[in-house]
């Protein structure tokens, strides 16, 4: 009876995304193919009442570790995460591929966020890095369509690497990100804010000039997604140090 308890806690998932795309440019030159966007494989569970993990990889061009983290569940308020998982940063970057309307995140979250960074670093990172965060709800409202208690207030707060997955820092500093969401006691609807204070090494030719670039980045928006609808917009602006 004790291992089936155990066994019922981890779960064991995955998806696969596949893309059909047909391009053409001025000089009438023409291009079509289709490929494996992305392949998951996603095994996730509750260690105890308190302590839980994932650990994501994607098979679609390589081999790579996505999430790899473990949380401990300390109350309601706080929770703190440790691993590689998704930095704080904007309202659309915590979404999954398979929660976006279109499969992919907009030009601007792929170059602030991770995904396609403009520093160059992180490529393909899926919005992710290597750190630790806090994170949790404070206060509580009732709706009147539901006997379900929304939060008024999430937040979380981390320190980051700053270089992306699967490798070390290459500076002694290290980055910040955090993100507020606050319910203004409508269901469904939520307004959203969040920044990220970094510094990277920055190249010239690909060779290191040994001088850290800052890397900042503020993001607000707003969502409202019930059953039937979904609104969702945000603002984004950056300065990096070339």
């Amino acid at each position: 009876l004790t291992k089936k308890k155990e066994v019922e806690k981890i779960k064991l998932g995955g998806w696969v995304d596949a893309q059909y795309r047909f391009e053409a440019d001025n000089s009438g030159e023409e291009s079509c193919v289709f490929q494996i966007r992305r392949a998951r494989m996603d095994l996730k569970g509750d260690l105890s009442s308190r302590t839980s993990f994932r650990l994501q990889a994607d098979f679609a061009q390589s081999p790579k570790l996505i999430d790899a983290f473990m949380i401990i569940n300390v109350c309601k308020q706080v929770r703190i995460q440790a691993g590689q998982f998704k930095i704080p940063f904007s309202l659309e970057n915590k979404l999954s591929p398979l929660e976006l309307e279109l499969t992919e995140n907009a030009q601007a979250i792929g170059a602030l966020s991770g995904y396609k960074d403009v520093t160059g670093i992180n490529q393909y990172a899926n919005g992710r890095d290597i750190g630790v965060m806090i994170e949790g709800t404070l206060g509580e409202y009732e709706t009147t369509s539901s006997e379900e208690k929304m939060p008024i207030l999430r937040y979380a707060a981390g320190i980051f690497g700053g270089n992306g997955i699967n490798v070390k820092s290459d500076n002694l500093a290290k980055d910040v990100s955090a993100r507020i969401e606050f319910s203004p006691f409508v269901r469904h609807f939520f307004l959203s804010a969040s920044g990220y204070w970094g510094k990277y090494d920055m190249e010239e030719a690909g060779v290191s000039t040994h001088t850290d670039g800052d890397r900042i980045r503020y993001a607000c928006g707003m969502q409202y997604a019930d059953n039937h609808w979904t609104l969702r917009g945000e603002y984004l602006w950056g300065k990096t140090d070339f």
